[in-house]
């Protein structure tokens, strides 16, 4: 039994069935590897994810950009890989937060000062990945 009545469980009853937006680089084979990982454990909570590697790939910025931010525009919340701090990373994040976007990073090689912004502008900001990511699935499910 809970002794804190402040805790509250999380019921979910229903698999949140919102976007989510995987943001991350993708040029080296450790990173294609990171988001293969990451995009496995959120297809495990049975979440939907768009993720640029799967969805879109690699091409020219005229092909590639369009249909990225007509993901960003249906997505419910952004999970961003922050290690590197990749430009195209940081304009999503930018984009979804003027959107009104939930933004969730995990990052765990950047200092406190080069992640400011990202802080100060209320994304989630988590140095585990599995902690990310279940917080991910928090943050669909509470408006499910």
């Amino acid at each position: 039994m809970n002794s804190d009545p402040t805790i509250q469980p999380l019921i979910i009853q229903n698999h949140p069935s919102k976007l989510i937006y995987l943001a991350g680089p993708f040029f080296t084979f450790a990173e294609r590897w990171l988001i293969d990982q990451i995009r496995s454990g959120l297809l495990g909570f049975h979440l939907n994810v768009f993720s640029p590697l799967h969805d879109v790939g690699h091409g020219i910025a005229s092909e590639v950009v369009p249909k990225d931010i007509e993901a960003l525009e249906k997505s419910a919340i952004v999970f961003a890989v922050l290690d590197g701090l990749d430009s195209g990373t940081l304009f999503e994040i930018g984009y979804a937060v003027k959107k009104g976007i939930p933004v969730i990073g995990h990052v765990q090689n950047e200092t406190a000062d080069s992640v400011k912004m990202l802080e100060g502008t209320s994304c989630m900001l988590e140095r585990d990945l599995t902690t990310a990511i279940y917080k991910c699935f928090w943050k669909l499910s509470e408006n499910e």
